[in-house]
């Protein structure tokens, strides 16, 4: 269940999940909060917006909402309903979804909660989902917003003071200082143990390297090691057979360098029905090239894990016949295998905000040419230093901030190279 009661992205939601709500009676919890209506004014008994005066939210109302929403963010991530009435069985129990209320003009309303409510919660939310859910014929229903538990907490809400909230069992609560402060502890701590993950697989990867070449008799030896994980907490079902293979399809169609790049055929003969468990996860690996010593041998071994990690491992080796070089299309379609990753997770999970930390190291000792296959050995361009180059710690974000945390690992791999990467842009379809 992702952050709330529905497995599905808000604009998929029917008048028939709205309802079956209802009819399911479900209870306020730590990942759901209903409520009737916007907040009110000083001696009113419906907010403005339920009167038909539909112009703008409330100041008042508003920052009411964003409470909701900052507690969910400080806490496990959770959904807001507007347009449900609750009741509670006794005082102290959880209230129960009693009835739909709809309320006038839910798209606008939805529009506008999600544009105001950035400006009210520091530091800003990476992504708020608002959606509404027409539930009669003459423009009204409900709005739902769902957000994730944020990488950044905690947050605040503006106001004469400003307030931390977090969410606690079927309430939304002011934090003290003290929760406050282990908070930010915690938080950096967190980057800390995520920045040593990093650390731990690149000096892995770096052994099994240096294993593959002292078996090797010939040719040198390409080491390419990428590492995604997601900053929130997933948990993914991998028995269940991915109907999608390892490859952009319809989702990253085209990388740009010099002109674009059609990436449908990456990895198409790899499929994660083919995989082999192991702990926490599954990996498949996968050989091109000539088996005899006499030719380039590309070796990948990939691993996806149910904490929504993905990693690839890349073994190329150049024979002494030919020059050392690797082809770009190598890097573009792998990469293109990679990102299609994070958008996968997000789908299974419902959540298409779901943040991610990317690095790629390349191990470059031979010093080997990045060449474009286009052209009887054009050189793309050459390493103006030999040795590993790691890269930082990318964001991956959702959208445009997914377009630039792409490029700029793009940039990393061809500058490793000392190839002219200004044009370097990757495009999401």
């Amino acid at each position: 269940m992702p952050y709330g009661p529905f497995d599905k992205p808000l604009d998929a939601l029917t008048s028939e999940d709205i309802d079956s709500v209802v009819r399911d009676s479900l209870p306020e919890s730590l990942f759901l909060e209903l409520k009737k209506d916007l907040a009110a004014s000083e001696g009113e008994k419906t907010s403005r917006w339920a009167q038909g005066h539909t112009k703008s939210v409330p100041e008042g109302a508003r920052d009411k909402i964003a409470r909701e929403i900052c507690a969910f963010a400080n806490a496990d991530g959770g959904t807001l309903i507007i347009g449900i009435n609750e009741t509670a069985e006794s005082p102290g129990t959880p209230g129960h979804a009693d009835e739909v209320v709809p309320l006038p003009e839910p798209g606008k309303l939805a529009d506008q909660l999600k544009r105001s409510l950035g400006d009210v919660i520091e530091p800003p939310l990476g992504r708020i989902e608002a959606a509404a859910v027409l539930t009669t014929e003459e423009n009204h229903g409900v709005v739902v917003l769902r957000g994730p538990p944020s990488p950044l907490a905690p947050h605040r809400v503006k106001g004469k003071v400003w307030h931390c909230f977090i969410r606690r069992e079927d309430e939304s609560k002011q934090m003290d200082m003290r929760q406050i402060q282990d908070m930010v502890l915690q938080r950096e701590y967190s980057a800390v143990r995520l920045e040593q993950q990093f650390e731990r697989e690149a000096e892995r990867f770096a052994n099994r390297l240096q294993a593959q070449r002292a078996r090797s008799s010939v040719g040198q030896w390409l080491g390419w090691h990428l590492l995604v994980i997601p900053e929130t907490s997933v948990a993914l079902d991998l028995t269940t057979p991915y109907n999608t293979r390892v490859s952009p399809g319809a989702l990253y169609e085209s990388y740009r360098c010099s002109e674009p790049r059609k990436m449908g055929q990456a990895g198409e003969l790899l499929r994660i029905e083919s995989a082999r468990p192991i702990l926490g996860g599954i990996a498949s690996s996968l050989s091109s090239g000539s088996g005899d010593n006499t030719r380039s041998l590309i070796n990948l071994d990939l691993r996806w894990y149910k904490n929504g990690r993905f990693q690839l491992g890349v073994f190329y080796r150049a024979v002494e016949e030919e020059p050392p070089a690797i082809g770009r299309s190598v890097f573009t379609r792998l990469l293109a295998d990679c990102f299609w990753w994070p958008a996968e997770v997000r789908a299974r999970c419902g959540d298409p905000s779901i943040p991610f930390i990317m690095q790629t190291a390349i191990d470059n000792e031979p010093k080997m040419m990045l060449v474009e296959r286009g052209g009887p050995g054009t050189v793309f361009g050459q390493p103006t230093i030999g040795g590993t180059h790691v890269s930082q710690l990318h964001a991956l974000g959702a959208g445009e901030a997914f377009d630039d945390g792409v490029t700029a690992i793009c940039e990393d791999i061809f500058n490793a190279f000392g190839a002219d990467a200004n044009s370097c842009r990757y495009t999401y379809r």
